[in-house]
């Protein structure tokens, strides 16, 4: 059988005309040989009650496996739902997944959006069909009507435990989502909904702790609607959490997860879980450091909390 999580060896990480810093030449060299790694079966941990709710595309299932391998540092691992994007189909991903020692529920788009479209939200299927971070929003509200859930973005890695936070938010009304020095938000929406801005620690939809309602019906209905005139717009999804916690949700405290950008080609790397931090989101041009990272902590034995 093929390799589902391979890459193949790209010649310009060793050529020096490239215009590549070296921290993402190492980068792609920590990501090929993370990609030929045979991943065995974890050993089993008694499932915990948590639901832990993930999303990938096919050509981030290597970000996936590394982010759920790393759960290796927590107590417990949490009961597993993994949402597709509509790129792979559930069995191919169940068989390259096999490693993970419980059952995982999978969830096709359509799992998501029929019932959504049923009970008439039909802006939000309608933002879902049109980016996947719109199908990312659709599956949290969808999947937090009955149950606690964390959705974690598959290019997380956890280097300890976070039960001790997560229990302080647990069934607390409204979304905790972790926090980014940045900000990365529809403005539009910002100034319709919350003219006079939001505050700092400006929010990071990597982590969103839920159960029940996002937010106001009235309220989600109003930002969905100024979402769709620009329905491909990459932050309309990480804006309406962001609304949604500044109107009635909190924010996770920093150590929770890491979202920092100042070194996205550093070639020393920092250390985060010696800082406290129980895990650190690599976003999309910060690729590079997570595989390096994830193969550095592949060689040590994990920290648990």
């Amino acid at each position: 059988m093929s390799n589902p999580f391979a890459v193949p060896f790209s010649p310009w990480w060793l050529d020096p005309r490239k215009p590549a810093p070296l921290a993402k030449r190492l980068g792609g060299f920590a990501e090929y040989f993370l990609s030929h790694h045979v991943q065995t079966n974890l050993g089993f941990k008694t499932a915990d009650s948590l639901r832990y709710v993930t999303m990938a595309g096919r050509s981030h299932w290597l970000l996936l496996r590394e982010s759920l391998v790393s759960h290796r540092s927590w107590r417990s691992i949490p009961r597993l739902t993994v949402v597709s994007d509509g790129s792979w189909r559930k069995e191919e991903f169940l068989d390259a997944f096999r490693f993970w020692p419980d059952p995982i529920e999978v969830l096709m788009p359509d799992d998501i959006m029929i019932p959504l479209s049923n009970a008439g939200q039909a802006a939000l299927v309608q933002l879902a069909a049109h980016h996947p971070l719109g199908l990312k929003l659709a599956a949290i509200i969808y999947l937090a009507q009955e149950r606690q859930i964390l959705f974690v973005d598959s290019d997380i890695l956890w280097f300890s435990n976070p039960e001790l936070i997560l229990a302080q938010f647990r069934d607390l009304p409204g979304p905790a989502t972790s926090v980014e020095s940045a900000l990365s938000y529809n403005e539009d929406i910002i100034r319709r909904q919350c003219p006079d801005g939001l505050s700092p620690p400006h929010i990071n939809s990597g982590c969103v702790y839920l159960k029940g309602e996002l937010c106001a019906s009235d309220l989600l209905q109003a930002m969905l609607a100024t979402a769709l005139e620009q329905p491909k717009h990459p932050s309309n999804e990480q804006t309406i959490i962001a609304v949604a916690v500044n109107k009635v949700g909190r924010r996770l405290p920093v150590e929770f997860c890491l979202v920092y950008f100042d070194d996205a080609f550093a070639l020393c790397l920092r250390r985060p879980w010696r800082e406290g931090c129980h895990s650190r989101h690599y976003v999309h041009w910060m690729r590079h450091q997570f595989y390096r990272d994830a193969l550095r902590l592949r060689m040590q034995k994990p920290v648990k909390t």
